[in-house]
């Protein structure tokens, strides 16, 4: 061994690089009886299908060396110089490549394959580019910590007790990769594709998954532990069985039809995620920040949501029965259409929140969590329901009793009518003592379609004047004008007229004497004086909402 400026030079043996050297460009060399080839000048040579099982070749420079099928069983190629160097189909159980600068090499399917006692080593080796390739290799319980692998394909490899702490897999190809039984910490899987991954009995902890492709790949028995990012990741079609994701960073994650049950999101950032017809029954998203999430179509059957911060969230046409949101933040969040029931929003904050159409039967916005058997307990407060809509809501047998903010709890006519025996209903029960109704003139005269949009913008609907009481209502709110547009039309069905609000048909005997054949004129004006008028839509005219 020579020393240079303190720094170890691996002298070459000459009597074994004399046997290299000779058969250089011929491939099939046997270095049983002569193995240290540490430190020799092996560029370009040819091993391929060279018998090699025990021979170190510690700093030597193997770049663009041909190992093709050579056998480099419990090789020593620490610290080898290795750029692309081909060892497709080589057989290197125990190799030891610690340290090693093998950039663009051609691995596939090597057998680098081993036991505990036998294992590869890829230690804080430097492999990555373009051209490096391990597809269809064998990895087997290879030690590839800190090891850089960014750019390689891994198309079809195994990856079984393979330790990849510290590895960074950036941009990397796992396409169709089995990866079972890992353990990695710190691993950086960034802009990696993992399409048609199966991975199981993996734990993950503080890896980064930014920007990973991963769609329709399947989790089974995998655990992300302390903040896993997925920040921006291609989560589309995941399967999950039995997975965690406690504390991950999905933010602006893409999870459409995911799938899974009993998953665990507990302090997940699912902030702007998409969990589009995503089907997670049983999923436990406990303080989530979610934050924009949205679920519109989602399976949540059970889903536990409690302290979730769900500002902005969109649950439209979500499947949400038997939800617990108890102290839930759902300000402005969006409920349109949703179909469910049995839900607990005691404690919760649904200020501003969008309800329309949802069907919320026998949920809880009261002080009590539950059935009153003491279950699901108490918050002390009940959800504060300040400026939500929920027209043409159904609260069938809901809760409301110590509910918050219900003065301007928003419904229509149809909730009311759609609600039966509704515990301490937010509302009035006489419909026409639920409503209140206001007149817009002047600079605000509008077409019937944009007086409809403008009611409806607030909250409110062309007003109803389907009773006596409401049509004084109605005439009051009016004060001095002579008709103003309200809320009957036959646009959809000619010569059948209905109140918009609530789908309820006018009957001819409604209309007085003003009822007449009114082809052309499918709008309705109201006139105290003389009733309902049948006119043209685009005329502009003042309007009455109900609110």
């Amino acid at each position: 061994m020579l020393l240079t400026l303190g720094v170890a030079i691996l002298a070459c043996n000459n009597e074994c690089f004399k046997i290299a050297n000779a058969k250089k460009t011929t491939g099939k060399h046997d270095f049983s009886l002569c193995k240290d080839l540490a430190g020799c000048p092996l560029e370009g040579y040819n091993f391929k299908e060279a018998t090699m099982q025990g021979v170190i070749l510690t700093g030597a420079n193997l770049n663009r060396t041909n190992f093709e099928k050579a056998d480099l069983t419990g090789a020593k190629m620490d610290g080898v110089t290795m750029a692309d160097a081909k060892l497709k189909g080589a057989v290197m159980t125990g190799v030891d490549l610690t340290g090693a600068s093998a950039p663009n090499c051609d691995w596939q399917s090597a057998s680098i394959n081993g036991e505990q006692s036998n294992r590869a080593s890829f230690v804080g080796g430097y492999f990555a580019g373009p051209k490096c390739n391990f597809n269809n290799a064998n990895l087997k319980s290879a030690d590839m910590t800190d090891a850089d692998v960014s750019f390689c394909t891994f198309d079809y490899t195994t990856m079984e007790g393979t330790t990849l702490d510290g590895a960074d897999f950036s941009k990397a190809d796992l396409s169709k990769a089995l990866i079972t039984d890992i353990e990695g910490e710190g691993v950086t899987f960034d802009g990696t594709i993992f399409t048609g991954v199966t991975i199981t009995d993996a734990n993950f902890t503080d890896c980064s998954f930014r920007s990973a492709k991963m769609y329709g790949i399947k989790f089974e028995d995998v655990k992300f532990y302390n903040g896993a990012d997925f920040t921006g990741a291609d989560l589309r079609k995941l399967i999950l069985a039995d997975s965690l994701f406690a504390n991950a960073i999905l933010a602006k994650a893409d999870l459409t039809e995911v799938s899974g049950e009993d998953l665990d999101f507990s302090g997940a950032d699912i902030s702007n995620a998409i969990f589009h017809k995503a089907k997670l029954a049983d999923t436990k998203f406990i303080g989530v920040k979610a934050v924009g999430a949205d679920f519109m179509g989602a399976f949540l059957e059970a889903a536990d949501f409690e302290k979730a911060q769900l500002n902005k969230a969109n649950f439209d046409k979500a499947n949400i029965n038997r939800v617990n949101f108890k102290k839930a933040r759902l300000r402005n969040a969006r409920l349109t259409d949703a179909n469910g029931g049995a839900n607990i929003f005691c404690g919760a904050n649904l200020m501003g929140a969008k309800m329309d159409r949802a069907s919320l039967k026998e949920s809880f916005f009261g002080t009590q969590c539950g059935l009153g058997d003491g279950s699901a307990g108490s918050t002390g407060k009940g959800a504060v329901l300040t400026n939500a809509v929920a027209n043409d809501a159904d609260f069938t047998k809901a809760v409301f009793t110590g509910a918050r903010g219900t003065k301007s709890f928003k419904v229509n006519k149809q909730t009311i009518s759609n609600s039966v025996d509704v515990v301490d209903a937010p509302w009035e029960t006489s419909p026409s003592g639920a409503l209140t109704y206001k007149m817009y003139s002047g600079a605000d005269k509008a077409t019937w379609e944009d007086a409809k949009a403008a009611c409806e913008k607030t909250g409110g609907a062309l007003a109803e004047a389907s009773s006596t009481e409401s049509q004084v209502k109605i005439a009051t709110a009016m004060k001095n004008a002579p008709a103003a547009w309200v809320g009957g039309s036959d646009k959809k069905d000619e010569g059948k007229w209905t109140w918009i609000a609530s789908g309820t048909e006018i009957k001819p005997l409604e209309w007085g004497s003003t009822y007449k054949d009114s082809k052309g004129k499918d709008c309705m004006l109201y006139n105290p004086k003389v009733g309902f008028q049948p006119v043209k839509c685009g005329l502009v005219r003042p309007y009455v909402c109900q609110e």
